[in-house]
């Protein structure tokens, strides 16, 4: 069991390269833009992670409801007639239940492992490089400094 969750946990951390080879383009101006620029080569699990996150609130909120609706049942129905009626409808309640529960795992490991870990790193280094890249006059102002510390700053 624990070399499968090692082979699981492997899986998604090794997702997104931290360091990639290629250099970094400089970031577009303006916030958003200069977001989406950042987000280059996590888009898809930031996506994917939003997905995750939005089912997590759907069967959270079903949750909800199948408790009023067993609770309603159970005034309604007899211990006797209560599967003979509802046996179906139960049994994708539970089924959802077991669904939710790697549902959410597939979204913790999203979240901690893929993203949480490696993505500011990669933009640290992506940053690092850019501050790289910069002529020595850039360094001779006094607002190069406070730049390259902001870098230093990004993954903490």
């Amino acid at each position: 069991m624990k070399t499968l969750l090692n082979s699981i946990f492997h899986w998604f951390e090794t997702r997104i390269e931290p360091y990639p080879s290629e250099s970094p383009k400089t970031p577009a101006k303006g916030t958003f833009r200069f977001i989406w620029s950042s987000l280059e080569g996590v888009r898809p699990w930031i996506f994917a992670l939003a997905v995750f996150t939005a089912g997590i609130g759907i069967m959270e909120a079903l949750l909800f409801q199948f408790m009023g609706k067993l609770v309603d049942w159970l005034g309604k129905y007899t211990p006797q007639t209560l599967f003979a009626e509802k046996g179906w409808a139960i049994f994708g309640m539970a089924a959802m239940m077991v669904l939710a529960v790697f549902w959410h795992f597939a979204a913790s490991n999203i979240r901690l492992q893929t993203l949480q870990g490696v993505f500011p790193m990669r933009l640290r280094w992506n940053f690092h490089r850019l501050m790289l890249n910069q002529s020595l006059g850039f360094y001779q102002d006094e607002f190069a400094g406070r730049v390259s510390a902001k870098v230093m700053q990004t993954a903490l």
